[in-house]
């Protein structure tokens, strides 16, 4: 596939995904020049990195739309040369389908992808042996739809937020088994935090046909007895979560109006920041349409929250609240009838 880049690394970056374009779009971080851009198949939606190989990972879902409207599933995930900024594999995951969540294992070697339910069983997690690039192992979440999840430090434990169960799935990494189910509605973004005490998951599950402007929560799991000891009260829905080094919580809020059609219009977003040790309001500053994932330099000083509908990523200093900067990212894709107009999705942050 075709790459335009600017070759030789002298600058932190940030590769974002473009779920509309069909990109993966490289940012140098220094003066936030856009480096290029590489092409990948329809539509990718999460990116992680690889540190030790310098590759990313960029998992593909749907083949156009959404979870909730969409015109089939993906199979795919794709894996791009940091330095090159060029595609040197494509993993075919049939009959498994809708890849999205991603985690590496560096200490096992093992990467971790979430996959719906289909032709090879229940929603749950693939493991796959990262330096062969092979299948190894498969964790029934017993769920539709596992979209994101989150591992403890110590990687023994996944937590699946599953987008229409009622319930997240505690899944056992060592037994391959599912071990707990924790009662919540359906959850979007799920984060643990460093030290491995907590998980965070926001919920409920947001739905662009029927979502009105209500509240959401922030659900605080106890990662030893598997259960919610804390809600944070959000006066917007949530749907993505992130834990920077230091431990501060980020939570990106969805603005957006229901017409009397129906039809859903999206507004621009909020990011909030939590102290975590008595999980309080600390700072808040809007950001643009649809935030859907937010990640952090090493430092803990920057955020990047990628804006869905807007095609934009956020750049945002912490913990002044103030932003940097906002990148513009391509989604004028190859494929036609995109309707909710999704743009950047997928963020990793990568060190020079």
């Amino acid at each position: 596939m075709p790459v335009s880049s600017v070759v030789g690394m002298t600058s932190d970056m940030l590769a974002v995904a473009s779920q509309s374009g069909e990109t993966v779009e490289f940012f140098e971080l220094d003066r936030y020049r856009h480096l290029g851009s590489v092409m990948v198949p329809p539509e990718p939606h999460e990116v992680l990195l690889d540190p030790a190989r310098r590759l990313l990972y960029v998992s593909h879902t749907y083949r156009s739309g959404h979870y909730l409207d969409h015109t089939g599933h993906a199979q795919q995930l794709s894996i791009i040369d940091v330095d090159s900024r060029q595609i040197v594999d494509i993993l075919d995951l049939a009959p498994e389908r809708a890849p999205h969540g991603l985690h590496l294992d560096a200490g096992r070697d093992l990467l971790y992808v979430s996959v719906e339910a289909g032709p090879a069983g229940p929603g749950g997690l693939l493991v796959l042996d990262a330096s062969r690039r092979k299948v190894v192992g498969r964790i029934d979440a017993e769920a539709d739809q596992p979209h994101w999840f989150a591992v403890t430090p110590d990687g023994a434990t996944a937590y699946t937020a599953n987008k229409r169960a009622a319930y997240i799935s505690v899944l056992d990494l060592g037994n391959g088994t599912i071990v707990n189910r924790i009662p919540v509605p359906g959850t979007e973004e799920i984060t643990a935090t460093p030290d491995g005490r907590y998980v965070y998951a926001a919920a409920p599950a947001i739905d662009p046909a029927t979502a009105a402007e209500a509240g959401g929560r922030i659900l605080v799991i106890d990662t030893t007895t598997h259960r919610v000891i804390n809600t944070i009260a959000t006066a917007l829905p949530v749907s993505p979560l992130h834990v920077t080094t230091g431990g501060t919580l980020l939570a990106g809020q969805w603005r957006h109006t229901i017409g009397t059609d129906g039809e859903f219009t999206p507004l621009d977003g909020v990011l909030n920041t939590y102290d975590t040790d008595d999980w309080t309001l600390t700072g808040t500053t809007d950001t643009q349409r649809l935030p859907i994932n937010i990640r952090s330099d090493p430092s803990g000083r920057r955020a990047f929250v990628s804006n869905l509908n807007s095609g934009t990523v956020s750049v945002v200093e912490l913990p002044s609240m103030r932003t940097l900067t906002v990148l513009t990212v391509d989604r004028s894709g190859r494929t036609t009838g995109k309707r909710y107009g999704q743009g950047a999705h997928g963020l990793t942050f990568i060190s020079r």
